[in-house]
């Protein structure tokens, strides 16, 4: 203490004041609380008991004091709970439960908040700087095991949804190429029971661009619960501009349909048809949304065509704002047997105008669907279905099929609709309203994260296209870092400083850097593009395999991989071995690394690799066979000695290019 204390020390302890010393003969109030205070900031944590022995306190006293505090924030209180727990880790069982018995009925530990801010830092600090990266392949080694590529069991299918909730993938590579990825006996009633028992959910998160148009839109496999923290918010407030998001662009229809089913309830497409007829009150909204569909007969003045309401439909998915209660709607879209896949002017048989898909007057999925039907399917080609209800196939075996009952004029507009409707079957209801305060929204997008990537960092989240970009998710990470729950480095060499992953992640890393596995321990496998477990392209670049290097035409560039919808990867051991564009007409090899310069020559084990895998594939048929025409921009009649390797692995030669069965 030093003289200017006479007073805190008088007042606060009831120290006399020594003869000679000048003090201030008024009384302070908080003497004990600021001699506390100031003690506190020049020590680290500290239990009651250390107070009262500095100062002569009860320890009772010295308690009561520091709780004040910590309500003021002023002081951080931690558990000696914690710290029992902490020491677990390096102790003995039977030491540990010593501990934990001795300190159990132990009082809390005390700090002061801007002493437990510099430990923090220092902390972080030298956690940062004992973190040394590891190579991108180990990295991309390490999401294989993360996502358990090829060990999946049927029953573990929830819990890959889960892993992947949020994340918007092509329609067509989820059955096809990412859930059988995991679950090599992946049967697709295994998703309908989830979906019919209301455990997932299905939501279109809009039409992907490219070959594949509006027959392979994105879409999101969420778990219910989870729904309403991870769907878009469509009344978010902007932070930056203080305005509502804009609103999706909705047609005419569309916009009808969404207010006749917001009561609640799910639907089918036949009853949502049925309810646009109907009287509208205002005399304007049907009407209106029947003119735009182009319905201008005199029986059906105020209900638009079956195309119209199908189109509409298939809008409101993609804008997210309805659901289907099972996959089936998906599987007929990317089979063709719904409304993108018919040149406009189409009809359906049943006697009602067709306008095509672009009836409802949107641009959302409608614009380019009544284009070119063989130019807009799927990527990856789906079986097609039965042919409906009614068809002359029933009758047989003297079954009368309802004969004379169907003969109802009522009866039978039912079922001529539900047949028109066979491209939307199942029931639609509105998409869950986002929920949830803006923090939960932001934690449960942030462990989604964390789940999917192991190790987030800006080309992962910019991959995505997430809302706020890398920077709204830095400044949540960061929150967390301070927290300790993740920790920030530099810990996949090449993808800079702000990467976040939990220490489990980081020492799992490790041991996979310091003990690799032999090499080509496991089988290739086959993965769409645009696969969260697929990190090329995203956290990770491109391998170069020299072509571009040496060559810059046209054919060249054109063979560049992308994480488009339809594109594929063959992976193993870490290593990418080939991208193949959508249909596997190009194909990208990626030769192991080297260091001279120039083209990179082609491990001809590499291409048995990639041939079996689109085999295995191909053989249970997730994909059709492939036809590849070039391969790192060279033409397949071209590649002269480089073809034995493709030859030899089990792809044909034909003057079409290198099939593959």
């Amino acid at each position: 203490a030093v003289v200017e204390d006479a007073a805190l020390l008088r007042d606060g302890l009831g120290i006399p004041v020594p003869p000679g010393v000048a003090a201030s003969q008024d009384r302070v109030v908080d003497a004990v609380d600021q001699l506390v205070l100031r003690w506190a900031r020049t020590h680290g944590p500290f239990e009651a008991s250390d107070i009262a022995t500095e100062f002569g306190l009860g320890v009772a006293t010295a308690d009561a004091l520091a709780k004040r505090w910590v309500s003021a924030r002023r002081l951080e209180a931690h558990t000696s709970g914690t710290i029992a727990a902490d020491t677990a880790d390096t102790a003995d069982t039977a030491d540990t439960a010593d501990t934990a018995g001795a300190t159990s009925g132990s009082a809390d530990y005390y700090v002061d908040a801007g002493v437990l801010r510099r430990l923090r830092a220092a902390t972080l600090a030298k956690a940062r700087g004992s973190l040394e990266p590891v190579s991108p392949q180990t990295y991309a080694s390490f999401l294989q095991e993360w996502h358990a590529l090829g060990i999946g069991e049927r029953e573990d299918l929830p819990a890959v949804i889960e892993q992947l909730a949020g994340v918007a993938l092509p329609a067509s590579a989820w059955e096809t190429v990412v859930l059988p990825s995991r679950i090599p006996g992946y049967q697709s009633t295994d998703l309908d029971d989830l979906m019919a028992s209301g455990e997932i959910v299905v939501v279109g998160a809009g039409v992907g661009g490219g070959a594949g148009g509006a027959t392979d839109p994105r879409i999101m496999l969420l778990p219910a619960d989870l729904a309403p923290l991870l769907v878009e918010d469509l009344e978010a407030e902007d932070g930056a501009a203080g305005n509502l998001t804009a609103p999706v662009a909705l047609g005419p229809v569309a916009q009808v349909i969404r207010d006749k089913v917001s009561g609640g309830g799910a639907f089918l497409a036949a009853e949502i048809e049925r309810t646009l007829g109907e009287a509208d009150p205002s005399g304007t909204a049907a009407g209106t949304a029947a003119g735009a569909a182009g319905d201008s007969t005199s029986g059906a003045a105020t209900r638009p065509s079956h195309d119209a309401v199908d189109s509409a439909i298939w809008e409101l998915f993609d804008a997210g704002q309805l659901m289907p209660d099972s996959f089936a709607p998906i599987r007929a879209r990317l089979a063709g047997t719904g409304f993108t896949d018919r040149p406009a002017g189409a009809g359906r048989g049943d006697g009602r105008g067709t306008t095509g898909a672009g009836a409802s007057g949107s641009g959302a999925s409608g614009s380019g669907a009544s284009g070119s039907a063989a130019g807009n399917r799927g990527a990856h080609k789906a079986p097609r279905r039965n042919a409906g209800r009614g068809s002359t196939r029933r009758l047989r075996m003297g079954r009368t099929t309802f004969a004379q009952t169907v003969r109802s004029e009522e009866v039978r507009l039912r079922r001529a609709a539900m047949n028109a409707h066979a491209g939307v079957p199942g029931r639609w209801s509105l998409v869950p309203t986002a929920g949830g305060a803006v923090t939960d929204r932001a934690i449960a997008r942030g462990e989604a994260w964390l789940d999917r990537y192991a190790v987030v960092t800006r080309g992962s989240i910019v991959a995505e296209h997430t809302e706020g970009g890398f920077a709204a998710a830095y400044r949540m990470l960061t929150a967390w870092e301070d927290n300790g729950t993740v920790l920030r480095g530099y810990i996949v060499d090449g993808l800079g400083g702000a990467q976040f992953a939990s220490r489990e992640v980081i020492d799992r890393l490790r041991d996979m850097e310091e003990e690799p596995a032999p090499a080509e321990s496991s089988t290739p496998v086959l993965l769409a593009a645009s696969d969260p477990a697929n990190p090329f392209g995203a956290a990770v670049p491109w391998p170069d395999n020299g072509a571009e290097g040496t060559d810059t035409s046209t054919d060249r560039a054109s063979a560049r991989p992308t994480r488009g919808a339809g594109a594929l990867v063959v992976v193993q051991d870490g290593r990418l071995l080939a991208h193949l564009s959508r249909g596997g007409r190009t194909v990208t090899a990626f030769g192991r690394p080297s260091l001279g310069d120039g083209p990179v020559d082609v491990d001809p084990g590499d291409v048995q690799a990639v041939v079996s895998a689109l085999s295995a594939a191909i053989e249970a048929k997730r994909l059709s066979p492939v036809t590849v025409e070039k391969v790192n921009g060279i033409d397949v009649m071209s590649l002269g000695a480089a073809t034995r390797a493709w030859t030899e692995a089990g792809a044909r030669l034909t003057p079409k290019g290198l099939i593959v069965r």
